[in-house]
């Protein structure tokens, strides 16, 4: 993720400023469907920490803590 976020940026005159937010407003909508997605356990706490670590990059980007 992080590796094709920098290549693209490096492609781009985009202004990437907003990203966290809208990493947060991505990862939060899906945060409350994880346990419906029909994963095994091990797979779902795999989703969960992931998931975790990414609101957590975000919300340090933008920093709110």
């Amino acid at each position: 993720m992080q590796h094709f976020t920098h290549q693209y940026q490096s492609m781009t005159t985009i202004d990437f400023t907003n990203l966290p937010y809208w990493d947060l407003c991505a990862a939060l909508r899906s945060a409350s469907q994880i346990a419906e997605w029909g994963l095994d356990d091990t797979t779902k706490k795999s989703m969960r920490e992931g998931h975790r670590w990414f609101v957590t990059q975000a919300f340090e980007k933008l920093a709110v803590q």
